[in-house]
């Protein structure tokens, strides 16, 4: 048997400076032109044998979707029901918060097992037609903590604009800091019989039923709203569950519910401080104003005073209220209202 022995080829690599040519070491000439050791020696491979590259690029038409499996992809997404966001500006249409892309084309396959299809082509069809989110933010992240944040990690910038920065991102914090100092202040002010203090918010929407069964991801479940008003002095809640055929999250509800909480106050409160976040639909509107200037011509309070913090900074009391019943749910399979 007889061995044939590669030829011995070396191989020189020069760059362009101007007009002149200048010899560089393989590592170097890498590096200059960003390309990986694998596509240089394929080049190196195919100039030994004098061939061309060819671009082999969107041959693959086996891989392309057709139109009919197209259609089951289409179809099987849109049986998902959607909800629109409450809050004002452009809708935003989001699916149910426990669903996920791998999660419905594991759905997918289970309904269409003859069909293949990958679960890249799956989510990339998903992608490329669908704007729809899953669930909505937990977290109300601070526009300006990100920015300033960022422009402090940021390799670009030099030293003074970072000082810069860091000055601007302590006066942020000092003046969201205080919105708790407010709140603390009340609470700490226990004898001070005189200041009602509350605190309102609504929980993120709990959708039910919540049984572990398949054919629920099709279907669209029942929202039930749970408003909370925290007595800051007292440390106590109450709680106000309803669901969406009963009423919404307008501000006429918000008026309705304090108004009915209001009006069972004690009479020896003679000022009242509320704090909210800073949802226009709900908290902040003229139709709270007009509640509460009644409240003052009714003689409830002599004094109302209401209180905003910075966006992005509205951890409030009710949230740890809304911990203890999400807490709760998720202890049990099968929840019941």
């Amino acid at each position: 048997m007889t061995v044939l022995k590669k030829k011995s080829v070396a191989f020189k690599y020069h760059v362009m400076v101007g007009s002149d040519q200048m010899p560089v070491c393989f590592k170097a000439f890498l590096s200059l032109h960003a390309v990986t050791k694998k596509q240089v020696e394929r080049l190196r491979a195919l100039k030994m044998i004098a061939k061309s590259p060819v671009d082999n690029r969107g041959r693959h038409i086996k891989q392309v979707l057709s139109e009919e499996i197209k259609l089951f992809i289409r179809q099987h997404i849109e049986s998902f029901p959607t909800k629109e966001s409450h809050y004002l500006g452009k809708p935003i249409c989001y699916l149910g918060a426990t669903l996920n892309v791998k999660t419905m084309y594991r759905l997918f396959k289970e309904k269409y097992f003859s069909i293949k299809v990958g679960g890249t082509k799956y989510f990339n069809y998903f992608k490329e037609n669908y704007s729809f989110s899953f669930g909505r933010s937990q977290v109300d992240i601070c526009c300006t903590c990100e920015e300033l944040n960022m422009k402090l990690r940021s390799p670009r910038l030099n030293e003074a604009a970072k000082r810069c920065a860091q000055s601007e991102l302590d006066v942020h914090k000092c003046k969201s800091k205080k919105f708790y100092d407010r709140i603390q202040k009340d609470v700490n002010d226990k004898d001070n019989r005189q200041i009602l203090s509350l605190c309102f918010d609504f929980m993120q929407n709990i959708q039910i039923p919540k049984i572990p069964v398949q054919e629920t991801f099709y279907l669209r479940q029942l929202s039930v709203n749970v408003f909370c008003i925290h007595n800051n002095k007292s440390n106590k809640a109450q709680i106000f569950v309803y669901h969406q055929g009963t009423a919404g999250k307008g501000p006429d509800v918000v008026c309705s519910l304090l108004f009915n909480s209001l009006m069972k106050v004690e009479q020896q409160f003679t000022e009242l401080h509320l704090f909210s976040d800073n949802c226009l639909g709900q908290n902040k509107n003229h139709s709270l104003s007009r509640l509460l200037l009644a409240m003052t011509d009714l003689k409830k309070f002599e004094k109302v005073e209401q209180f905003y913090p910075i966006r992005g900074h509205s951890f409030l009391p009710c949230d740890r209220d809304f911990s203890i019943i999400k807490r709760e749910l998720n202890r049990h399979d099968r929840p019941s209202m």
